[in-house]
């Protein structure tokens, strides 16, 4: 059974389609790749009302207003 990477439209090895059945992309288009992230904790803490929420981060220009991270290839 031949399948296609709904990334670049080429042709998924067969080997990695037995690995993972349920593929939709290439090795190269996968984004499996480590993940920036921080905890955000959220709610009143004397209130005993909290939860907390991971915010991923990708390494395109962070547009999130109230985080002010750089990442190291954007340090000068």
């Amino acid at each position: 059974m031949n399948k296609f990477c709904k990334g670049c439209n080429q042709l998924i090895h067969p080997l990695r389609i037995k690995a993972l059945p349920n593929t939709l992309t290439c090795i190269d288009c996968s984004n499996v790749n480590m993940k920036k992230g921080i905890t955000v904790l959220n709610g009143n803490v004397d209130k005993d009302d909290t939860w907390v929420d991971v915010i991923f981060i990708d390494n395109t220009i962070n547009t999130t207003p109230f985080l002010n991270i750089k990442f190291d290839e954007e340090e000068e």
